[in-house]
């Protein structure tokens, strides 16, 4: 059971990743063409017909290429662009099998027939389907692994960062009487600071006060 569960968590995974591919644009779909090329061929693409009657995307690639064109259209007429002209270059080439043509490439590549159709059985399940759904969710618990560790170490170095920057800032000697590049100023500590660019600031007597420092 532990193995069979093993399993069915690595071929949802394979429909995560399938799900993302979907989204990467200019993706070509050659390869995941319905391969003949295995003995059992005919029954894997039987057995995956019914697994993706399931788990596949309730749109297809055109529909979704149609909805993401009208989101980004919005704007075409205020830029000059002829929508119509546009309309017509945006959707050409879409494969409207390709979303299926994808998951078969993934599922073919990484799962032989026996394990395609265990994991059929699983997910005709209430169960089944229920982790098969719920599981985008629970693979998040693999970046929440990752922040916690990020944001945990970083509040702990907060304060010793912070001390660390301001002794530095207080042990630094201040800059004076020297000239400053282009957008550099001194603050009231004497610490150089940035400026708007085209400012110039420039010693005038190495003996003078604040005031000798004149602008350009």
């Amino acid at each position: 059971m532990k193995a069979f569960v093993v399993v069915m968590i690595f071929c949802c995974t394979l429909v995560v990743t399938a799900q993302a591919q979907k989204e990467k644009p200019g993706r070509s779909v050659a390869r995941e063409e319905l391969s003949n090329s295995y003995k059992d061929s005919i029954e894997y693409a039987k057995t995956f017909k019914q697994l993706y009657a399931l788990i596949g995307p309730q749109k297809t690639a055109y529909i979704d290429a149609q909805e993401f064109y009208n989101r980004i259209s919005r704007t075409f007429t205020v830029q000059g662009i002829d929508t119509a002209v546009a309309h017509k270059l945006a959707l050409t080439g879409i494969d409207n099998n390709a979303y299926e043509k994808i998951y078969y490439s993934m599922y073919r590549e990484h799962l032989d027939l026996p394990d395609l159709k265990k994991f059929l059985e699983f997910i005709k399940t209430p169960e089944g389907m229920k982790v098969y759904l719920a599981l985008p969710q629970l693979q998040r618990a693999t970046t929440e692994t990752s922040s916690y560790v990020t944001r945990t170490v970083n509040a702990n170095l907060a304060p010793l960062r912070q001390e660390a920057l301001q002794k530095m800032q207080k042990e630094r000697p201040p800059v004076l009487n020297q000239k400053l590049p282009p957008g550099m100023k001194l603050d009231s500590a004497g610490h150089p600071i940035r400026r708007a660019p085209g400012v110039h600031i420039e010693e005038v007597a190495p003996h003078s006060d604040s005031s000798s420092l004149k602008q350009k």
